[in-house]
């Protein structure tokens, strides 16, 4: 009865092996191949979680304080505080990209 016992870690550590070698053997494309820089470079370039960073309210921010003639929006808050209402400003700069649209 012991006998049966010890033979079946064996089978399941064959077995999964088996489900190893098979799961690269069918991904061989991913796991085989050689890191290529330039084309994991233009898959970000193109996804959508980098084209979501081109529209970022900061960087818009940013953008509008150096269209002014600001060093950008942080220096923008800093140079005019108690002149201008900074937050409304910001609102309706931020009001604009989403009217834009993504």
């Amino acid at each position: 009865m012991k006998k049966n016992r010890d033979i079946y870690p064996i089978i399941f550590i064959v077995f999964s092996f088996f489900y190893i070698a098979v799961t690269i053997f069918q991904n061989r494309s991913v796991y085989l191949k050689k890191f290529d820089y330039e084309t994991v470079k233009k898959q970000y370039d193109q996804s959508q979680w980098q084209q979501s960073q081109n529209i970022s309210p900061l960087k818009e921010l940013d953008a509008w304080a150096l269209k002014m003639g600001y060093t950008g929006w942080n220096n923008y808050k800093d140079e005019n505080k108690g002149k201008t209402d900074v937050e409304k400003t910001g609102k309706n700069i931020i009001d604009s990209i989403r009217n834009r649209g993504v």
